[in-house]
């Protein structure tokens, strides 16, 4: 499969077809037509299994894109736990993960917390 139809698969919302490209080493982090990362349509039209896919095959969730935000970021705003948990990964860093608390200007949900550091009310519980 070569690179436009690996993101026709992502932008088709094709998870099974991704997952062969990305086993045999394509970029997770590639740029579609409009240059963003191509986990960026996949969380915006709300496909789990899509953005999962790319974060298990290596896609930076924390790569910062041209409006200054992240596809962490964008995960989070519409509110869709699944789009977020997918963006996330299985292994999110612990406590190693900075927490979210600020937003660029333009994103309106409220901040938040993102991953438990040592000392915070959600690593107590």
């Amino acid at each position: 499969m070569g690179d436009a139809e690996f993101v026709a698969a992502i932008r088709g919302g094709d998870a099974e077809a991704i997952r062969a490209p990305l086993e045999a080493g394509a970029d997770p982090d590639m740029a579609g037509e409009d240059g963003l990362p191509v986990l960026c349509p996949a969380v915006a039209a709300y496909d789990a299994s899509v953005a999962g896919e790319l974060v298990e095959g290596g896609a930076d969730q924390d790569r910062r894109v041209p409006d200054g935000t992240t596809t962490l970021l964008r995960a989070v705003d519409p509110g869709s736990p699944a789009v977020f948990r997918a963006v996330l990964g299985r292994e999110p860093g612990g406590a190693a993960r900075p927490r979210v608390r600020a937003r660029p200007p333009g994103l309106r949900a409220p901040a938040l917390e993102v991953g438990a550091g040592e000392g915070s009310a959600a690593a107590e519980q």
